[in-house]
């Protein structure tokens, strides 16, 4: 199960490392501004806006992924 996400992992970031590092600590820095209890309300938006992007980050790395070679699978999300 394990092996079956990182491959996954993999295929969809591929050489894309700085691409895939800034959207996880996007959203990890929105999401501590989320559950900071001493966060100002002000900062909340910030936090929103940053979770944002990495989710746009993590879309486009998802669709811009290269097709399995070999296979005419489509690409499908795991649930776990």
């Amino acid at each position: 199960m394990l092996q079956r996400l990182l491959e996954f992992n993999q295929a969809v970031w591929g050489d894309k490392v700085l691409l895939a590092t800034t959207a996880h600590a996007l959203g990890g820095f929105g999401i501590g501004l989320l559950v900071n209890r001493r966060t100002a309300e002000r900062a909340k938006p910030l936090a929103y806006a940053l979770i944002g992007v990495s989710m746009a980050a993590h879309l486009y790395a998802f669709l811009t992924m290269p097709a399995v070679s070999g296979t005419t699978r489509e690409r499908t999300l795991i649930c776990v």
